[in-house]
């Protein structure tokens, strides 16, 4: 999950997902949402149509075996001498 947060706290984030530098026509930031893949955000803070933060920049890097069943449990042909070897 990713969350992005300000300082202010009360100005608008913006933010793009490809790499490019966001500015006020940017997605807004509604709420936490899943990296289901590599990316990398960058993010501005926007008040009154105007960007009014440096932008910043976090790559996310998602490997592909992560979270993926590696295999069926237990493997009958080599028990390993142990239920789950």
């Amino acid at each position: 999950m990713v969350s992005l947060t300000n300082e202010s706290g009360d100005t608008p984030i913006r933010y793009t997902l490809d790499g490019s530098t966001p500015d006020a026509a940017s997605l807004e930031y509604a709420g936490p949402f899943t990296a289901d893949r590599s990316l990398e955000i960058r993010a501005v803070s926007v008040k009154d149509g105007e960007v009014v933060s440096a932008p910043t920049t976090h790559r996310i890097f998602v490997h592909a075996a992560i979270a993926r069943r590696r295999g069926k449990f237990p493997y009958r042909k080599y028990s390993g001498g142990a239920p789950m070897g």
